[in-house]
């Protein structure tokens, strides 16, 4: 019982690291937003391209 106890517990633990080490925001081409100012948007109704210069 001790042993499948374990094993669960090894299965879970290495299956939570796989999962920690994908990436926190889903980006294309280093852009997350594909270079859209998501803040411009509110204020001009519609997309606006963000200015490459003011990325970090």
């Amino acid at each position: 019982m001790q042993k499948i106890l374990l094993a669960v517990y090894i299965l879970i633990t290495s299956s939570m690291a796989v999962y920690g080490q994908q990436p926190v925001i889903f980006q294309t081409r280093g852009k997350a937003i594909n270079g859209y100012d998501v803040v411009a948007y509110y204020n001009a109704g519609q997309p606006v391209k963000g200015n490459d210069s003011l990325s970090f």
